[in-house]
């Protein structure tokens, strides 16, 4: 039971997803590339609790909020 625990949890940290922890007050700034022809992208943010804001900038400096 405890490899099968292990193997699970193994998974679960390992999922592809860049992690970032910030703290309250702090400012985290990540940049990635999409590939051209990807038509979409999936961001998720969360903070039980709490508001997170978030802006994407494009490679053209065109700014997306949550507005």
């Amino acid at each position: 039971m405890r490899a099968i625990a292990e193997a699970v949890l193994a998974v679960l940290q390992n999922d592809g997803f860049q992690k970032l922890t910030v703290l309250q007050g702090q400012t985290q700034s990540f940049s990635f590339t999409v590939g051209g022809g990807q038509q979409f992208i999936s961001v998720v943010t969360g903070w039980p609790g709490s508001d997170v804001v978030a802006t994407l900038v494009a490679p053209s400096g065109r700014r997306f909020t949550r507005q």
